[in-house]
């Protein structure tokens, strides 16, 4: 398996904007439907569809890359990180980390997406390693440093 660091144009990557002209009606689509339906609904009710979502989002991603998180820690996480009470639990630093990235998105979701904001996702998302030495940045490939690194 290839990882995406070690192709050739990493990580300067070009796209078709007009392969996803379907995927993006559909989603705007889908996105009025629930907005809509967000209506009828009480805040608090919002709030707790907005912390389910998140966390679904975060738990499956994570899965992506092999990170088994825990789903009650990821919730008390990002309602601490809403300003939402909380039931006191503390929560391990992967959890913590996603659930950052998470409420950063919700928040700013239209600020420009540049390395400046990926490299902030990425401190986000491994908040507390401590086995790589730099966090925040593009990886090389591992023949050129001798072992997975970012640089930062």
């Amino acid at each position: 398996m290839t990882w995406i660091w070690e192709l050739g144009n990493w990580p300067k990557f070009t796209y078709d904007t007009t392969r996803f002209t379907y995927f993006e009606r559909e989603f705007h689509r889908n996105a009025g439907f629930f907005i809509g339906s967000l209506t009828a609904i009480s805040s608090d009710e919002v709030d707790e569809l907005r912390v389910a979502l998140f966390s679904k989002a975060a738990v499956d991603t994570s899965k992506i890359e092999g990170e088994i998180l825990d789903r009650d820690s990821v919730q008390s996480s990002i309602r601490k990180h809403l300003g939402l009470q909380t039931d006191g639990s503390r929560c391990e630093p992967k959890e913590t980390g996603v659930s950052q990235l998470m409420v950063d998105l919700y928040r700013n979701y239209e600020e420009p997406l540049g390395e400046e904001r990926i490299f902030l996702w990425h401190k986000m998302i491994l908040n507390g390693r401590v086995n790589l030495k730099i966090v925040g940045g593009y990886c090389r490939s591992s023949a050129e440093s001798g072992q997975f690194k970012l640089k930062g």
